[in-house]
């Protein structure tokens, strides 16, 4: 339940630009409540082999986002993103195509099942995760219903600075957990102890209760929003260096392609995303018209004019979004920047949207 509540939490503050989570299930029954939500990476992985790649693929993730804070001379990925958000260009990114980078959440429901199948590769990706990957903004959460020296390992425990312990069956799981002994007389229902760095014993607090039919509610929910953008990596095979940073895609599996034709935006209007032919996809300078005008039709579609909504859903970088939202400045039809807030809508929507379908229906 504290890992639904922590989850939901999350979800309710961050919009699936913002933050990203790769879910890991063993027990496939835990975490299958949020299978195709927007905010995922990746479905949610159940084997054990595909959870030791998914970690993997973060280790090499996280060894990329530091070579690209390297080269903006940034040590962390706020740095980063101000930058990348700014309207002001930056010395050290003339010239390259930068894009929002999202936190990413890794959530480990069942650590026990992983260490007895792939112990080796499980333990080495974890530690390194949990000494570097913070500044990067990737973060781990990982749960278990075992507090063995087995499974969270003296390794293990000694990067994990903050851990929750609910009620145990004796002292040592409780000294397992946090070193010391108290988890044993909790009171079940929520009642945990939380150790964190810099506090003298671990606090004790009441775990909030998240019911798991509102759980289902509220992922069926977002669901209903957008659908997901999966990484174009395959977590059945291993991983090699050429996996690392590749960009995402829309797909109901790992591996899938996208199917060339109109898709419905999630506001129910007609083609707001369409893939183009004989276009530099990775020049964000060069436009196509077509795209500006599905561009125009998400944003007056929606009543919100914003660079995320545009990567959402045209499935584009930011740097071409945030061209495309400058040529519907220059054409009246959206205000200037104004910070972190959507942009303001300058014309009729109603009106703007009929005379798209009037030219769309006279093109065709």
């Amino acid at each position: 339940m504290c890992l639904n509540a922590i989850i939901c939490s999350i979800l309710y503050r961050m919009e699936p630009d913002r933050v990203k989570f790769i879910m890991i299930d063993p027990k496939r029954v835990e975490l299958n409540v949020y299978r195709d939500i927007p905010h995922l990476l990746a479905p949610v992985v159940c084997e054990p082999k595909q959870a030791a790649n998914a970690l993997a693929w973060a280790v090499k993730e996280m060894d990329s986002r530091y070579k690209k804070l390297e080269a903006l001379g940034v040590r962390n990925i706020d740095g980063y993103n101000a930058i990348v958000c700014s309207d002001q260009p930056h010395p050290k990114a003339m010239g390259q195509q930068l894009e929002y980078m999202p936190h990413i959440v890794i959530v480990v429901d069942e650590l026990s099942d992983l260490m007895l199948l792939a112990r080796n590769e499980v333990e080495e990706s974890i530690v390194r995760l949990a000494q570097m990957s913070r500044a990067v903004g990737m973060h781990l959460i990982v749960a278990t219903q075992r507090p063995s020296v087995n499974v969270i390992t003296g390794i293990i425990k000694a990067n994990f600075p903050c851990r929750i312990a609910f009620q145990v069956s004796s002292k040592v799981d409780s000294r397992t957990i946090l070193d010391c002994a108290g988890a044993e007389a909790l009171l079940g229902k929520g009642d945990m102890l939380f150790s964190m760095a810099g506090a003298p014993k671990p606090i004790r607090i009441q775990a909030c209760y998240v019911a798991d039919d509102e759980v289902e509610c509220f992922a069926n929910y977002l669901r209903q929003q957008a659908r997901p953008n999966y990484l174009q990596v395959d977590f059945s095979n291993s991983l090699d260096d050429e996996t690392t940073g590749e960009r995402e895609f829309e797909g109901d599996n790992l591996g899938e392609s996208l199917a060339v034709g109109t898709t419905e935006s999630a506001m129910g209007g007609s083609g707001a995303s369409r893939p183009r032919e004989g276009r530099d996809e990775d020049d964000p300078d060069v436009i196509d018209e077509l795209l500006v005008r599905d561009a125009a039709r998400v944003i007056l579609q929606a009543r919100s004019a914003s660079i995320s909504l545009l990567q959402r859903r045209l499935r584009i970088g930011f740097a071409r979004a945030g061209r495309i939202m400058d040529i519907l400045h220059e054409r009246g039809i959206v205000g200037p920047s104004i910070g972190s807030k959507p942009r303001e809508i300058l014309v009729d929507p109603e009106e703007y949207l009929a005379e798209l379908e009037d030219e769309s229906q006279m093109r065709f």
